[in-house]
């Protein structure tokens, strides 16, 4: 990630925080990531280590460490990751500043890694991916959500029509999927996240790229193979 793209992206994501504080506890129980956590659950065991990546405020983090889990968020924005420990009080949770790339991880430490709506904000999700990649132990587990093609965040990176200046990459479901079989991961499940307006949509017959079109975000489970 280029030193421009990540100081603009940590400056919005500053300016951000108190507004996503105040809506993040919902999203994660109530709204739509509250499909996230079952999904961990169904696929990784207690007691598992997850590196969350954009963690934002924690509540994710926080949740994960409630059911079990070892968890380590990191975060770009200096305003998320100070709400996100002044909430935390469990000794399983830990918060970092920084990317992925900038944190000096051993490889293989972690069972898992999870990027919530995180990857559409890095400049070259690729080189993230393949970080990512290495520091997962072996079968470790990848849980990626990601936007949908109406989402209303996307609305971030209008500007790359105007002047080129965007924090979101644009990134489609159906092309992460790609990203992930050039890493060989091995397929598990998706689950939909679908806009209140799609929900009771008749989506008999409609192939996986077309659901996924119709989403808030979808879901991705994969594993990392030898």
């Amino acid at each position: 990630m280029s030193k421009r793209w990540k100081e603009h992206s940590r400056v919005q994501w500053d300016e951000k925080a108190e507004e996503w504080h105040k809506k993040s506890f919902t999203m994660w129980t109530q709204g739509s990531r509250k499909t996230v956590l079952p999904a961990v659950k169904a696929f990784l065991s207690q007691g598992s280590s997850i590196l969350d990546i954009g963690c934002g405020d924690g509540v994710g983090s926080r949740l994960m460490g409630e059911s079990g889990y070892e968890v380590t968020g990191i975060d770009l924005s200096r305003e998320m990751i100070q709400y996100a420990k002044r909430q935390n009080s469990l000794a399983k949770v830990r918060y970092l500043e920084g990317g992925v790339e900038d944190i000096d991880f051993e490889k293989g430490s972690f069972d898992s890694a999870m990027c919530i709506n995180s990857l559409e904000w890095m400049e070259n999700p690729y080189e993230a991916l393949k970080t990512i990649h290495s520091l997962l132990s072996e079968n470790g587990k990848i849980f990626v959500a990601i936007l949908g093609p109406t989402a209303g965040p996307r609305a971030n990176s209008f500007n790359r029509l105007i002047d080129g200046h965007s924090i979101c990459n644009t990134m489609m479901p159906w092309e992460f999927q790609g990203l992930a079989a050039q890493l060989n991961w091995t397929y598990l499940d998706e689950v939909y996240v679908y806009k209140n307006e799609a929900i009771h949509l008749n989506k008999d017959g409609l192939s996986k790229q077309l659901k996924q079109s119709l989403t808030f975000f979808t879901l991705f489970i994969y594993e990392k193979q030898k």
